[in-house]
């Protein structure tokens, strides 16, 4: 703050902060369906508890409606923070959210999708390297003699692995970690937005998911 006093909006800045925490958890555990999952939960409440603490924390300053009335309209409008309103409904009030999951599963070559299949089913509730690992083997009996890996591994630069990706019906086949950063990002600019209405600073640039076909891939 310019004048030296401490954050106009602590428990909102926290929960923000509890939000960023359990998204980079998600992507931390990408390929642990339960701890995914579970993290997934977490972040959506974590989530849309921002904005609920941000109007708990300001409620009282002068002004405070008049400027928050175009945000929250904007927020309505927003489909993204839309769809995490509902999800978390859903989690908290409704059923366990179980995401749906595919694969590309097939051969790399120094790191880098070779050959294989995009699109395979993977039952979301198996983890990543139970599905590598059975896959693998199936596809390691080979066509008669032929193996589409050599069985020794002896180029290192040749090898088996998979790409997940975790998804919601209701997000047109958008991956569940880039929705999250998206909402996150939007979530982030309000709060920035309050700092500076309340003379304070903040900035937070959102690149959570940078690296996604990294994080979300796993190798032999």
């Amino acid at each position: 703050s310019e004048s030296g006093e401490p954050c106009p909006v602590p428990s909102t800045h926290d929960k923000t902060n509890e939000a960023h925490y359990f998204l980079h958890e998600m992507i931390e555990h990408y390929h642990d369906c339960d701890r995914f999952r579970y993290r997934l939960s977490a972040f959506l409440q974590a989530a849309r508890s921002v904005t609920l603490l941000l109007q708990a924390e300001l409620a009282e300053r002068d002004g405070f409606e008049a400027w928050y009335l175009p945000w929250r309209k904007k927020m309505k409008e927003n489909k993204t923070l839309t769809i995490l309103n509902s999800e978390r409904v859903r989690v908290v009030h409704k059923e366990t959210l179980v995401p749906a999951s595919t694969m590309f599963f097939g051969r790399f070559e120094f790191g880098r999708w070779k050959s294989g299949l995009d699109g395979l089913p993977l039952d979301p509730m198996e983890d990543s390297t139970r599905a590598l690992v059975r896959y693998r083997a199936l596809d390691e009996r080979g066509v008669g003699k032929f193996h589409y890996l050599e069985p020794q591994r002896s180029c290192n630069c040749v090898e088996y692995g998979l790409t997940r990706k975790w998804s919601l019906g209701v997000l047109e086949d958008k991956e569940l970690t880039d929705f999250c950063t998206e909402a996150f990002a939007a979530i982030v600019e309000v709060v920035g937005g309050a700092h500076t209405w309340c003379g304070a600073e903040y900035e937070q640039e959102v690149t959570c998911n940078q690296d996604s076909e990294k994080y979300r891939t796993l190798r032999e």
